[in-house]
Protein backbone atom coordinates (compact mmCIF):
# COMPACT_ATOMS: atom_id res chain seq x y z
CA UNK A 1 0.00 0.00 0.00
CA UNK A 2 3.11 2.33 -0.07
CA UNK A 3 2.73 2.83 -3.77
CA UNK A 4 -0.40 4.33 -3.67
CA UNK A 5 0.79 6.63 -1.23
CA UNK A 6 3.73 7.83 -3.61
CA UNK A 7 1.41 7.79 -6.41
CA UNK A 8 -1.21 10.28 -4.53
CA UNK A 9 2.15 12.15 -3.67
CA UNK A 10 3.22 12.59 -7.46
CA UNK A 11 -0.49 13.39 -8.86
CA UNK A 12 -0.75 15.96 -5.76
CA UNK A 13 2.53 17.69 -6.87
CA UNK A 14 2.07 17.16 -10.62
CA UNK A 15 -1.36 19.30 -10.14
CA UNK A 16 0.37 22.43 -9.08
CA UNK A 17 1.41 22.66 -13.86
CA UNK A 18 -2.49 23.56 -14.18
CA UNK A 19 -2.61 25.43 -11.11
CA UNK A 20 0.45 27.60 -12.11
CA UNK A 21 -0.94 27.87 -15.67
CA UNK A 22 -4.55 28.85 -14.26
CA UNK A 23 -2.70 31.62 -11.56
CA UNK A 24 -0.97 33.00 -14.51
CA UNK A 25 -4.03 33.51 -16.24
CA UNK A 26 -6.38 34.79 -13.79
CA UNK A 27 -3.12 37.44 -13.01
CA UNK A 28 -2.13 38.21 -15.92
CA UNK A 29 -2.25 41.96 -15.60
CA UNK A 30 0.35 41.59 -12.11
CA UNK A 31 2.62 39.06 -13.66
CA UNK A 32 4.91 41.46 -14.62
CA UNK A 33 5.60 43.62 -11.27
CA UNK A 34 4.78 40.39 -9.53
CA UNK A 35 8.12 39.02 -11.31
CA UNK A 36 10.46 39.40 -8.25
CA UNK A 37 8.27 38.28 -5.92
CA UNK A 38 7.73 34.75 -8.03
CA UNK A 39 11.60 35.08 -8.25
CA UNK A 40 11.75 35.00 -4.34
CA UNK A 41 9.44 31.99 -3.90
CA UNK A 42 11.57 29.70 -6.42
CA UNK A 43 14.55 30.24 -4.47
CA UNK A 44 12.76 30.02 -1.30
CA UNK A 45 10.61 26.95 -2.53
CA UNK A 46 13.72 25.19 -3.91
CA UNK A 47 15.97 25.49 -0.58
CA UNK A 48 13.11 24.59 1.37
CA UNK A 49 12.22 21.48 -0.37
CA UNK A 50 15.89 20.48 -0.37
CA UNK A 51 16.24 21.56 3.44
CA UNK A 52 13.14 19.55 4.65
CA UNK A 53 13.49 16.84 2.01
CA UNK A 54 16.91 16.25 4.10
CA UNK A 55 15.26 16.39 7.66
CA UNK A 56 12.84 13.42 6.23
CA UNK A 57 9.99 15.71 6.52
CA UNK A 58 8.38 14.59 3.00
CA UNK A 59 4.87 16.19 3.41
CA UNK A 60 6.23 20.17 3.63
CA UNK A 61 9.22 19.16 0.81
CA UNK A 62 6.40 18.40 -1.85
CA UNK A 63 4.30 21.68 -0.22
CA UNK A 64 7.37 23.22 -1.16
CA UNK A 65 8.11 21.52 -4.71
CA UNK A 66 4.29 22.28 -5.24
CA UNK A 67 4.83 26.06 -4.70
CA UNK A 68 8.10 26.04 -6.77
CA UNK A 69 6.08 24.64 -9.39
CA UNK A 70 3.30 27.17 -9.60
CA UNK A 71 6.17 30.00 -9.28
CA UNK A 72 8.05 29.19 -11.73
CA UNK A 73 5.29 28.49 -14.06
CA UNK A 74 4.08 32.50 -13.70
CA UNK A 75 7.64 33.60 -13.28
CA UNK A 76 8.66 32.16 -16.82
CA UNK A 77 4.99 33.51 -17.99
CA UNK A 78 5.73 36.69 -16.78
CA UNK A 79 8.04 37.35 -19.59
CA UNK A 80 5.56 36.21 -22.32
CA UNK A 81 3.85 38.70 -24.84
CA UNK A 82 1.14 36.26 -25.22
CA UNK A 83 0.11 36.20 -21.25
CA UNK A 84 1.08 39.40 -19.99
CA UNK A 85 -1.53 42.74 -20.17
CA UNK A 86 0.03 46.33 -19.73
CA UNK A 87 -1.72 47.86 -16.85
CA UNK A 88 -3.81 51.18 -18.07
Amino acid sequence: MAWVNILLEIIAVLLAIPVGYLIAYMASDELIQGRIWFRTLLTIGAILAVWFYLARIYYLSLTCVFIFIISFITYTKGFDEKWTKKRI
